[in-house]
């Protein structure tokens, strides 16, 4: 807990506006009841009492009587506990206790990691975990060799929470690893897929497959990568369209030799993607004049 506060914070417009018309003697001994509110938090419901804490000499206490009744009395609030309180010093007060339990606290932290970093030297995230996990209004600061023992035994957990989180991380890993590979496998087996896309983007399985790998490297860096199959198909084929694989030359003539109606279609390159994968899929072979297939006889 903070010790007491040796200043008392006065606010000299709050305080000259709420004594404007007090005579010279009430706004004395208001002062003095305000400022033995400072000290004990709180002041006794008894008129004697408050003379006594006022500082009112003995010809002056029936004076004293009638202006607390008459104006003092309202600046006090009677709390449950029967004691009288000035509310807006009592809001100053626990102002300030928590500005002093704050830089308290905060020398407090600075202290322990000092310590902390004499056992261990640039250890910044054990020096993290400290604050993290410490109730520092706990700790006993006063003995040094004691404190030094604590910090060892943190350490010592930190230390093994740390393989605890190192041995789930890997686990995860190797199991991401494994369902990576079964969907690789399953994908560049499925050839009524892969091949479409091979003739769309005129290119081979090798150079489909090189592509296909890029893509899982990107995928597998994303904390949770997608395991769905179709799922991937099509962001596969989505992550062609600015990722195209290698074009290989080929000649087209081959397909267009003979008649056209009796050897072979041409038709125009459909402007939807989606159609174009339909007509692939049907043996039409995109070329640079368009749409090809050759007529099975």
């Amino acid at each position: 807990m903070a010790s007491k506060d040796p200043a008392a914070l006065f606010y000299i417009d709050k305080w000259l506006i709420a004594t404007a018309e007090m005579d010279a003697d009430t706004r004395g001994w208001y002062l003095n009841l305000i400022l033995h509110q400072y000290d004990k938090k709180s002041l006794p419901d008894s008129i004697e009492s408050l003379a006594v804490l006022a500082n009112v000499k003995f010809s002056e206490y029936e004076r004293f009587k009638q202006v607390f009744e008459q104006v003092l009395k309202q600046k006090f609030i009677k709390q449950e506990d029967g004691r009288l309180r000035q509310e807006f010093a009592a809001e100053v007060i626990q102002g300030r206790e928590k500005f002093t339990e704050k830089r308290e606290l905060s020398g407090r932290i600075g202290y322990v990691i000092k310590i902390a970093k004499g056992i261990y030297p640039n250890d910044y995230k054990y020096y993290e975990y400290l604050k993290k996990e410490v109730d520092f209004n706990d700790i006993d600061t006063k003995d040094e060799q004691v404190l030094k023992q604590m910090l060892k035994q943190m350490h010592e957990l930190y230390i093994n929470i740390n393989k605890d989180i190192i041995i789930s991380s890997n686990n995860n890993k190797e199991d991401k690893r494994e369902k990576s590979k079964l969907l690789w496998n399953y994908l560049l087996s499925s050839k009524q897929w892969i091949d479409p896309l091979i003739m769309k983007h005129q290119s081979n399985t090798e150079l489909m497959t090189i592509a296909l790998k890029d893509f899982f490297v990107i995928q597998n860096l994303i904390e949770n990568p997608r395991e769905d199959a179709e799922e991937v198909k099509k962001h596969f084929a989505n992550w062609l369209k600015t990722n195209p694989p290698k074009k290989v030359s080929k000649d087209y003539n081959a397909l267009m030799e003979g008649k056209h109606g009796e050897d072979y279609y041409v038709s125009l390159t459909p402007v939807s993607e989606e159609r174009i994968e339909e007509m692939i899929k049907e043996g039409w072979v995109q070329t640079p004049q368009g749409m090809v297939k050759r007529i099975k006889k």
